[in-house]
């Protein structure tokens, strides 16, 4: 077995190596013992939808490239220079497969990770935030994706290297279909991980170390441009806010019941909640 092939296989148990370890037993096991609500079925079916919904947009993303009809990469790679080369002026071997390991499954290990300690929670209102978060993060960047394509580093700038084919490209051609080769900016893999770990019930150092490096692998891989990233960054940001905003003005658990109950019965109501 060829190292490309056994990185393929290892991406599986690495996926699920990663939530154990990001999201810890414990949360899991409260997650699994949990009293499944409407509200929080809902949401769980809204998260569950995003996968088929993520592969059917990039089948039909290529439409709308041709339509507008110009990559926009040409003009970040003005802009860039040599920034690219510079981030891969190392690229050490144990790095590079710590790297692509992360950026295609340890990324969605840290999404799920997220969540079941989110659906765990005993208030509901950290789910709800989590999935609004995580679904205006899509709605915002899809704009961009149809209207304003930008091509991975390595497709426009031929002395950037694309180090996840390099390593395996089983790999790639595996996690492709996830992804348009247009859709960088703004870079979800960064966008997402901020609204993840401004929106954990309790945040750890390891899901900080753990997320600043799925960050660094968008630049290190031949992926993104810093433009992308510095967009994702704002648009996580952004979307943590709009998920508590929304939460707070249509989904919250507050009933006119509480709402015009006794000072004291308010503060009795607000601890059972």
């Amino acid at each position: 077995m060829d190292l490309a092939t056994l990185l393929f296989w290892t991406q599986f148990p690495v996926f699920a190596l990663s939530v154990v370890w990001l999201a810890r037993p414990t949360a899991l096991r409260r997650l699994a013992s949990t009293r499944w609500t409407r509200r929080r079925r809902i949401c769980g079916a809204l998260l569950a939808a995003m996968l088929p919904a993520d592969l059917l947009l990039t089948s039909i993303d290529s439409e709308f490239s041709r339509a507008v009809g110009r990559d926009f990469a040409r003009v970040l790679a003005v802009v860039e220079g040599p920034i690219p080369n510079a981030v891969q002026a190392w690229t050490p071997f144990p790095l590079t497969v710590a790297a692509v390991l992360v950026y295609t499954v340890g990324f969605p290990a840290f999404i799920a990770a997220a969540l079941f300690r989110a659906l765990g929670e005993e208030d509901g209102l950290v789910v709800r935030r989590l999935a609004v978060a995580l679904l205006a993060n899509y709605a915002l960047a899809l704009p961009f994706y149809f209207f304003v394509p930008v091509s991975e580093v390595h497709v426009v700038r031929p002395d950037v290297r694309h180090l996840i084919a390099e390593t395996s490209r089983s790999l790639a051609e595996f996690h492709r279909p996830s992804s348009g080769i247009d859709n960088c900016f703004p870079s979800l893999h960064t966008s997402i991980t901020i609204t993840m770990l401004l929106s954990l019930p309790v945040l750890r150092m390891r899901h900080v170390l753990f997320g600043g490096f799925i960050v660094f692998t968008t630049l290190y891989l031949g992926i993104h441009w810093s433009a992308d990233v510095a967009a994702g960054l704002l648009f996580g940001i952004l979307c943590r806010r709009v998920g508590e905003s929304v939460v707070a003005r249509w989904w919250s658990e507050t009933t006119p019941a509480v709402a015009f109950a006794s000072p004291a019965n308010s503060e009795t109501g607000r601890r059972t909640a």
